[in-house]
């Protein structure tokens, strides 16, 4: 080593400032490794020599290791805080939350700044229902640098929070749970008169006493879940529990949804636990190659925030695994600006791979003019403060003669939260028409993003490949086989889940379809499917949503009609291969 640094030292190299920067951090780094007591000088110079040759080393010597995405991020992030330093240290087992707690105490302070993680895996032993294991809340231009970092996290429960923030960025971090959040199985007995079932649980799982929520078949060969058994028990109260190390007896809510003798069933633990990720109220956020390969919940959650960038994100289980996620691997709801989900990849997510949409509101009463009581569509009270319109909104109301088709909006002036669960007061600038009555839709224009899909695998799942409402999106080279519904849904709903709003203006371009919607649940099992569903009560004349077109797209192994647009006004030329 002395030999090499005595070739080192009397090289002198100028520096930019970010070079400075970047030779600092170098300079550490050295010091940490050779572990001996040099001068400042020597070891500032050696710095200066590894920063020269890696911003300037030929690009066939460094073509696997440069990454321009990341040298980009060291710009908007030039500062460095180390979760080592802190007492997080990788692979030595103990629990890291305290210590990545106080690292990013001591981040936020400083703009610009990285928390830094080592490859390795780092213990989340404090992961709780309601709050994040690493939590950023109400804070601007601060980064999770993971290099590659394992997250394990030993409970239930959210890993990264993030909330009235802007300009965050979570990188280069693997999330997996410490115990599967599911197991699978053979069926090996039933019995209709208890409502159980016995299932002969494949290595590595083994039975232990737990809730199963929720029960699907599986075909291990062709490895797609089947639609004989589906059954949903989210809260349901009563154990499954072991007959012996293998054997687990499983009670069903609804015997009439017993699997048969033979079948291969997937078991999950859970379905609606909080997701890996949760990010409330906040803008300008990136997420970017990030690793989720099994938690029970849903990956990447975001509600009422704008502007997200989601990059190289895989939500695949590890290994030969079956499920990632219990839940969707990304859902957003309620969010503005732009989002752009880009070379992605999903496969085994227990939901959709990607849902996009907004929840409906519900009108209730006029109290004015100009005012009205309205209420959320469904039990989202925990975050109506987030999905309440906001000053400046503009709101809109459905037509008399279709309640799907908007004829009246207008901008909000005022929003007050109301006493009663998940309704909220608003006023707008305008006189509200005089046909609006109790029960008709109410929806968020400004709450409809921009949205890119672009060159993003949808693997096999037990749900969509993309559920996509909103005006104003392009769906280009993907990928979509072994999606068990529709691999794009477009269809809003303001009869049972209040999930809207019509699409309009959406492009999909250049994809493939393969087996997608195998279940063959929606009438000609389209591939691709837009519609309306409307409640009996409600008028229903006519168009709902426009200006959706299909190019140069080709099915494999689809339905003879793989494209299904109804309701739909302007329907492009569609070129299938």
């Amino acid at each position: 080593m002395s030999v090499v640094l005595r070739y080192l030292v009397p090289m002198r190299i100028s520096l930019s400032t970010s070079r400075k920067r970047i030779a600092l951090g170098i300079y550490a780094e050295l010091r940490k490794l050779l572990r001996v007591n040099l001068s400042r000088k020597h070891l500032s110079a050696a710095a200066g020599f590894l920063t020269a040759i890696f911003a300037f080393a030929p690009a066939c010597l460094r073509a696997e290791s440069y990454d321009a995405d990341y040298e980009k991020f060291l710009k908007r992030y030039p500062n460095a805080v180390y979760v080592s330093d802190f007492g997080a240290i990788a692979d030595d087992g103990r629990d890291d939350t305290d210590a990545v707690a106080a690292a990013i105490k001591s981040a936020v302070e400083i703009p610009g700044t990285r928390v830094v993680f080592k490859r390795g895996t780092y213990d989340f032993k404090k992961l709780k229902m309601g709050i994040a294991a690493i939590g950023l809340s109400g804070v601007s231009d601060i980064a999770i640098d993971g290099r590659g970092a394992t997250f394990v996290g030993h409970s239930e429960g959210a890993y990264i929070g993030i909330s009235e923030s802007e300009n965050v960025c979570v990188r280069g971090i693997k999330i997996k749970d410490l115990k599967m959040p599911y197991a699978v199985g053979r069926v090996v007995k039933i019995d209709k008169e208890s409502g159980n079932f016995e299932c002969a649980l494949i290595a590595p799982f083994a039975a232990s006493r737990r809730y199963v929520k929720a029960v699907t078949s599986y075909d291990i060969g062709r490895k797609i879940f089947t639609s004989e058994t589906d059954a949903y028990q989210t809260r349901f109260r009563k154990f499954a529990k072991p007959v012996d190390p293998w054997i687990l007896s499983v009670p069903l809510e609804n015997p009439a949804k017993m699997p048969e003798v033979g079948k291969v069933v997937v078991l999950r633990y859970q379905v609606y636990a909080p997701p890996a990720v949760i990010v409330v109220d906040s803008r300008n956020v990136r997420f970017e190659n990030i690793s989720i390969e099994s938690h029970a919940g849903a990956g990447i959650f975001g509600c009422n925030s704008e502007n997200m960038l989601l990059d190289k994100i895989k939500v695949v289980p590890e290994g030969d695994g079956i499920l990632s996620t219990t839940a969707d691997g990304i859902n957003l709801d309620n969010c503005r600006g732009k989002i752009r989900v880009s070379d992605c990849e999903f496969y085994g997510t227990g939901d959709d791979a990607v849902s996009i949409r907004q929840t409906y509101w519900v009108f209730c009463e006029r109290t004015g003019e100009n005012s009205a009581r309205i209420k959320l569509g469904r039990r989202l009270t925990g975050l109506i403060k987030e999905f309440a319109p906001r000053s400046g909104d503009v709101l809109r109301i459905g037509g008399k003669t279709n309640w799907l088709r908007p004829e009246f909006e207008s901008v909000v002036v005022e929003s007050k939260i109301g006493e009663n669960p998940g309704e909220v007061y608003i006023t707008c600038e305008n006189p509200l028409p005089e046909y609006a009555k109790a029960g008709m839709p109410v929806s968020n224009a400004t709450a409809f993003p921009r949205v890119d899909i672009v060159d993003c695998k949808f693997g096999s799942n037990r749900g969509r490949g993309l559920f996509l409402l909103t005006e104003g999106a392009e769906v280009k080279g993907c990928t979509f086989a072994d999606t068990a519904l529709p691999a794009i849904y477009m269809r809003c709903d303001f009869s049972k889940w209040m999930e809207g709003p019509a699409p309009r203006d959406i492009k999909i371009e250049d994809c493939s379809f393969k087996n997608c919607n195998h279940w063959r649940l929606e009438e000609g099992a389209p591939a691709i499917y837009a519609s309306a569903k409307f409640p009996e009560s409600a008028a229903a004349e006519g168009w709902v949503g426009e200006n959706i077109s299909v190019e140069g797209c080709s099915f494999e192994d689809c339905s003879e009609v793989p494209v299904r647009l109804e309701y739909i006004k302007n329907i492009g030329e569609s070129a299938e291969k």
